[in-house]
Formats: structure tokens, C-alpha cells, sequence
């Protein structure tokens, strides 16, 4: 796509696609939003254009706008055009002749953009068959054919199976082989990786950049992942508050950004080199490669040989049926210190965090927490030790019940514990608000009227309601925008300091991890493969593996 991944296409002629002075207002009964404002660019045939912003910065308008797909009653200024042709104000019938063969959609989320009643196969074939009218053995081979050009193996196979069969990096294979079904000359994408592990998402990238190159395709790509842009796209286009703030070249605009927000953006993007930098020295002479045969005060989370299996379907995992999600793991989390455990999907990585919060036991082994074998521990006990640790979970708006307050949010633990009085409930609540840097309006508010910031920030005081000395963080920033985590990454800090807390963070964001781990654990494919302090993990790492994590961040690779 820039030039150490593919060949710039640049057109002296009618460019692709082309925006003009667009502005979009949204009207309800209730109020006015004027969500984009006077916005221009245009991207050429053959090229890559990344779109890059914040929720709420008006990405997802233009998307809506690029594909006919802006609700009734909107207001549309200006001009936008397809290889030349005027669709501004064209009415549905005019989309139909565009949509999914002049241009494509790739949409971020596989999980809900795939119908999991329907065989992968026919989802295809339903889109071929939409577009292109061929005979039923044509459609069939068309979809197989498709699936083998996204890199999909053995599409016989996969052409069988169902959504909840297939991984994470194969549904989005799937999302752009639909896509590719009408044979578009244009494909937008909307944060097409942002679920993805970091190897996986390069995959991903990859197959977009051979399809750019090889098909003439041009790529329009949504993300607030600056990194992907500044790796990926041959233009950049900064959006902030419904208006193109800046765009360029990327070579130009990442050398000499020319507004504060740009740089601002630029500086908060994680670095493995930016890492906190660990010296390698453990609290107390503590050492991350320690023996894991037992505890003593320093510790607050031990993994002691565990094995976890599970039953599954015949699989190359599982030859036998039984598939073995972790495999003979030993390893330590030190009291006030944040271990990373890092991976792929399906490495194992929650699976350790599952038994350590005791939602599932270790088929054998045990694990420690807080000097309890929670294996043997049963009612009133485990509820009681469970009070010690707490769970921030990945996706803030899942985590929260819609139907209750953020008083009521934060205050459940409380209740659920016997803690206080109504009335010293109510104080406790108002020192967790400010504890994680909200206003006291908040309180009144249910989760649907918060941005993803707000909504992590409450679970992360709702986690720290009844006190624990330990808390569990499950991808707790994967789901935000880069200045959003660096928010959160930065409140994460200061607790832990104030606190003197212990985290067990799992993320597949080894960029992250450098920001906010002391140690990190590297996990593949249910084993442990390598484990030490970040400095010397992440920075001089001594396994193949550790390397080709490394390697697939963007710009580095």
C-alpha cells in the first residue's frame, strides 16, 4: 500500500472517488446534530486513503454517506461522486445499481456482520447470485473461488461450516470475500482489524495490500489505529469533530504534521520503545523466572502446572476430541506489579485468567491467589476470597447493565458485600467517581448516554468498590481510541501506585503491554513460551515466536 507494501497508483484523470465541501445534519424531533462539517478529499484509482479518528469525530457518517446508507430525513450539502458519478442526493434505486459492484463494504464486527443460521458458502453465493445472476453450479464455483483469493484454506471445507466455526481472522477473510463478490472497483473498510490479534490483523492487511495491487482496487480505510494508517495508507485524512482537520501524503503528513491534534495523535500511539522500561529487577529480588513451586509474600497469583482440556470436535488441536487450551503452565504474578500475559486467540491467555478467577478449575495443577487454593476453596469461603480480586472486562458497554445508574453500576459490589450503610455507600460511590477522574453528574447517567472512555472508567471504579488488592484486565483498551487508552492506561498507573495494587493484564496488544507491564508472559497455542521482564522480553526477545509478534506490529514489520 505505501511503498514497502505495494505500488502507489496515482491518477492524473477522474479520481475514484471524490468529496466535495460535504456537510451532513442529522434531524430528530428531539434535537439538530450536525455531524460533518464542509468536509473534502478525494482518493485516486488504485490507491490506499485512510480516514483516521476519534468516536465521534464523523467517520462513520461518511462511511454511511459513501454507501447510500444515511438514514431518511438527513441533510446533505455538497457533493460526493463515484468514478465521476454525481450520488449526493440519489435516491435508493440508484444505490442498488452501485452498491457492492461499483463500490464494496467491508464492516468491522464479523461476529455480528455474519448471519450464524447460514453455511459461510451460501453467504457468499446469496452475493454473487445478488450481483452477478449466474446459474447455481456457477455461483458455487465463484464462491469457492472467492474464498480461495482471500487466502482461505481448503474452501470446500470452510464453504460448509458455519460463522461460530471458523476464527476471528477467517470471518474477516469471509466480510472481504463478500465484499469482493460484485467485483468492485472501490472497497470501503470500517476498522477491518480492530478485533484481530496483531499477527492475525497483518494477515489481514496483507490480503487488502494484494488486492490493491493485483486488482487496481482502490481502499478506503476507517480506523482510529494511526499506526495501521501511517503503515498502510498512501494518503491520510485526520478527522476531529466532524471536519478534515488535515490530510496528506503519509510520508509528509507523519514527517511534518501541521496541527497540534495530528501531533498529539503521532505522540500517543503506544511504542515498544517507549516502554516503561523496565530494568529487569523485581520488587524485593523477586525475578520473573523465579521457580513456580510455591508462594511466599511477594506473590500474588501463581499458576502451578496447570493443564486445562476441554472436549471438542476432531480438529488438528484436538486429534483425540479433547482439546488442551493450557498445557502444563507454571507461572507467577508479583504483588504491585502488572504482568502482561500476551497471545493469539486461542492461545490461552483467558483460560488462565478464567481459573485464576475461579470461573473455571485447572483439569490439573492449581492456582494461588492471594495465598488461597481456590480449588479447595467452596461457598462462603471462595465468596469471600473472591472479594480480595475483581475483573475489568474488555468491552466497557457489555460490561455495565443498561438498565441500572452508574450509582447503582458502583454500588452493587457494595451491596452484594454487606458494605456500610446506605449512607456510606453513597460516600464510597462519590470517592470512586473522583478516584477515576469523573464529575458527579455522572451518576445520575445509564451506560447509553457515556462515551466508551466514560464506560470504562466506571467499571474500573466499580472493580475497585470493595477494595481488592488485585484486579484482572481483560483487553481493557482494545475497544478505544488512542487517546481514550492513553487516558485509561495513565489512570490504570496511578491507582496501581496510590493502591499499591497488583494487575494481571491480558492483551494481544504487545505495544500496550510495553506501556503498562512490569513483566510479561508470552502464550501460544495452550504453552508457555516465554517469560521475563518486559525490558527483556519485549526488547531482546529470545523465542521465534516472541519475535513474529513483534514483527507484525504496525511499522515495525
Amino acid at each position: 500500500m505505501n511503498a514497502a507494501n505495494g505500488n502507489r497508483t496515482e491518477s492524473a484523470g477522474t479520481p475514484a472517488l471524490e468529496v466535495a465541501d460535504v456537510s451532513v445534519t442529522y434531524r430528530t424531533k428531539r434535537r439538530t446534530v450536525e455531524a460533518v462539517r464542509h468536509v473534502s478529499f478525494r482518493a485516486d484509482a488504485g490507491s490506499v486513503l485512510a480516514i483516521v479518528g476519534e468516536s465521534g469525530s464523523g467517520k462513520s457518517t461518511i462511511v454511511n454517506a459513501l454507501l447510500g446508507l444515511l438514514p431518511q430525513g438527513t441533510d446533505v450539502e455538497g457533493r460526493f461522486l463515484l468514478e465521476g458519478r454525481d450520488m449526493t442526493h440519489a435516491d435508493e434505486r440508484d444505490w442498488l445499481s452501485v452498491r457492492g459492484g461499483l463500490i464494496g463494504f467491508v464492516p468491522q464486527d464479523p461476529q455480528s456482520s455474519l448471519d450464524p443460521t447460514m453455511r459461510i458458502g451460501d453467504q457468499i453465493a446469496e452475493i454473487v447470485r445478488l450481483h452477478r445472476g449466474r446459474e447455481a453450479g456457477d455461483v458455487r464455483a465463484e464462491s469457492l473461488r472467492l474464498l480461495a483469493e482471500v487466502g482461505i484454506d481448503d474452501p470446500g471445507l470452510r464453504a460448509r461450516q458455519y460463522p461460530h466455526e471458523l476464527s476471528g481472522g477467517l470471518k474477516q477473510r469471509v466480510l472481504i470475500a463478500q465484499a469482493l463478490a460484485g467485483d468492485p472497483r472501490i472497497i470501503v473498510a470500517d476498522e477491518p482489524t480492530s478485533a484481530l490479534d496483531v499477527t492475525v490483523q497483518k494477515v489481514v492487511l496483507d490480503l487488502l495490500a494484494s488486492l490493491v495491487r493485483r486488482r487496481g482496487i482502490t481502499l478506503v480505510m476507517i480506523t482510529h489505529d494511526l499506526a495501521v494508517a501511517a503503515d498502510r495508507a498512501d494518503r491520510i485524512l485526520v478527522m476531529l469533530h466532524g471536519e478534515a482537520i488535515e490530510q496528506n501524503d503519509t510520508a509528509t503528513l507523519l514527517a511534518h504534521p501541521s496541527r497540534d491534534y495530528t501531533r498529539r495523535l503521532l505522540a500517543l500511539v503506544p511504542k515498544i520503545d517507549n516502554g516503561n522500561g523496565g530494568d529487569g529487577a523485581m520488587a524485593d529480588g523477586a525475578s520473573a523466572t523465579d521457580g513456580n513451586d510455591g508462594d511466599d509474600e511477594r506473590t500474588a497469583v501463581s499458576w502451578l502446572d496447570v493443564t486445562r482440556e476441554y472436549r471438542a470436535a476432531v480438529s488438528e488441536r484436538a486429534p483425540h476430541g479433547v482439546l488442551t487450551a493450557v498445557d502444563h503452565v507454571s507461572l507467577k504474578a508479583y504483588r504491585g506489579r502488572t504482568l502482561a500475559i500476551v497471545g493469539e486467540s486461542g492461545s490461552g491467555k483467558s483460560t488462565l485468567l478464567s481459573m485464576a478467577l475461579a470461573l473455571n478449575k485447572p483439569t490439573s495443577g492449581a492456582v494461588r491467589v492471594l495465598g488461597d487454593d481456590l480449588g479447595a476453596l467452596r461457598g462462603r469461603a471462595l465468596r469471600q476470597a473472591r472479594r480480595n480480586f475483581q475483573l475489568v472486562q474488555q468491552n466497557p458497554f457489555d460490561s455495565l447493565d443498561p438498565s441500572l445508574t452508574v450509582r447503582q453500576s458502583i454500588e452493587e459490589p457494595l451491596r452484594a458485600f454487606g458494605y456500610g450503610t446506605a449512607a456510606r455507600r453513597e460516600v464510597r460511590v462519590r470517592e470512586l467517581v473522583d478516584r477515576v477522574a469523573l464529575p458527579q453528574t455522572v451518576l445520575k447517567a445509564r451506560p447509553g448516554e457515556l462515551s466508551g472512555g466514560q464506560s470504562q472508567r466506571v467499571a474500573i471504579a466499580r472493580a475497585l468498590a470493595v477494595e481488592p488488592q488485585l484486579v484482572f484486565l481483560d483487553e481493557p483498551v482494545s475497544a478505544l481510541d488512542v487517546s481514550v487508552q492513553d487516558q485509561i492506561l495513565r489512570l490504570l498507573a496511578g491507582l496501581q501506585r496510590d493502591l499499591g495494587l497488583t494487575y494481571v493484564f491480558v492483551s494481544h496488544n504487545l505495544a500496550v503491554v510495553s506501556e503498562i507491564a512490569d513483566d510479561v508472559a508470552v502464550m501460544c497455542r495452550g504453552r508457555l513460551v516465554e517469560y521475563g521482564t518486559v525490558e527483556r522480553v519485549l526488547r531482546h526477545p529470545a523465542e521465534a515466536y516472541t519475535r513474529q509478534l513483534l514483527d507484525a506490529i504496525p511499522g515495525r514489520g
